[in-house]
């Protein structure tokens, strides 16, 4: 089974002719269609106003969303470690674009209303939206030498773009100020199970050139642009302070737009 199963993913491998560059012919071309599509089909969910709709496609887009990164896992598992398990666990999805997949899932079988609900929401509407967006703002994370890796990086973001665009437009969420404290405080717990993951997983694991960084928030040094000279000047903890607040400021100017649309309404 497995020499079949890292036969199959060997196959998969594809490397592209030339590795799309940033602003280049496919990264625009893809934005500019993708946008086209979440944003064009967001509006046509809204149009429905139906709620079974909405929260069926949360559940949907989590679960499909899941999937894909168990493909991409399996393939980065034959494709870039070979059988080293150890190197294998650090590619555990728990990063800001990551946490979507669970977080869509688990809000879309909570009562509607519900604190809880509303803090998921709202954090995939704040923080998920900005994430998606800034990946093809500043691409060099998604595009890479190989087909596979570039497809399902790009789209996963773009699916990231949709989610917030999905929740913004429905309205279940953005009324009040309150909404963006519960998406504050989700990140905050986001960020310190990431903090304790990245703590414990070298004192388990034994990969030799690999250290965990999930949110990027350290110990180890940021591979961010800014933040990774942040880290060099001042250390792990200004790091990690200065990206936790410069995320939730970008994640606020995402909730505005949608905080006034509602102020307009009423």
């Amino acid at each position: 089974m497995d020499s079949f199963l890292r036969s199959f993913f060997e196959k998969v491998y594809v490397e592209m002719a030339e590795k799309p560059q940033a602003w280049g012919r496919f990264h625009i071309c893809f934005t500019v269609i993708g946008l086209a599509v979440v944003i064009t089909a967001a509006l046509l969910i809204r149009k429905k106003q139906s709620f079974k709709l909405y929260n069926g496609t949360l559940r949907a887009v989590g679960f499909f969303l899941m999937l894909c990164e168990m493909f991409k896992l399996a393939y980065n598992y034959y494709n870039l470690c070979g059988s080293d398990y150890n190197r294998w666990i650090y590619l555990f999805p728990f990063q800001l674009c990551s946490v979507p997949m669970y977080l869509a899932v688990i809000a879309s079988f909570l009562r509607r209303g519900c604190r809880l609900r509303t803090a998921l929401l709202t954090f995939m509407m704040t923080y998920t939206f900005m994430s998606g967006l800034a990946a093809f703002i500043e691409p060099s994370g998604i595009l890479h030498a190989d087909l596979f890796s570039t497809m399902h990086s790009c789209v996963w973001h773009m699916l990231l773009v949709f989610l917030g665009l999905l929740i913004g437009f429905y309205g279940e969420v953005g009324q009040e100020l309150g909404h963006f404290g519960l998406a504050v405080i989700t990140f905050v717990g986001c960020c310190a199970l990431a903090l304790v993951l990245n703590l414990i997983l070298p004192l388990t694991m034994t990969a030799e050139g690999s250290t965990p960084n999930m949110f990027y928030i350290g110990p180890a040094r940021s591979s961010l642009v800014v933040f990774k000279d942040i880290y060099d000047r001042f250390g792990w903890v200004v790091q990690c302070a200065s990206y936790m607040f410069s995320l939730t400021v970008g994640a606020f100017i995402m909730f505005l737009p949608f905080r006034l649309a509602k102020l307009k309404k009423a």
